[in-house]
């Protein structure tokens, strides 16, 4: 799913990936099938790509993402 939107003049991109992760079938018993969610913000005039994420509830993943363009 992506959402644009056009705010104060300037063109804004937030899509969100869905993820499902299946452990390999010789992994540890604790590794079990899990979903995680990303959602990333994009803006034109912006080098900066900000967003956050996270793996089940259970897992205790979750973060912040922030990526800088270098040129």
């Amino acid at each position: 799913m992506s959402s644009n939107n056009l705010r104060n003049n300037e063109l804004e991109s937030t899509p969100t990936f869905g993820t499902q992760h299946s452990p390999n079938p010789a992994a540890l018993e604790s590794m079990h099938m899990h979903i995680g969610t990303t959602t990333l913000e994009f803006k034109e005039n912006s080098k900066e790509i900000v967003g956050s994420y996270y793996s089940g509830r259970d897992r205790k993943n979750v973060g912040d993402i922030t990526i800088n363009r270098t040129k």
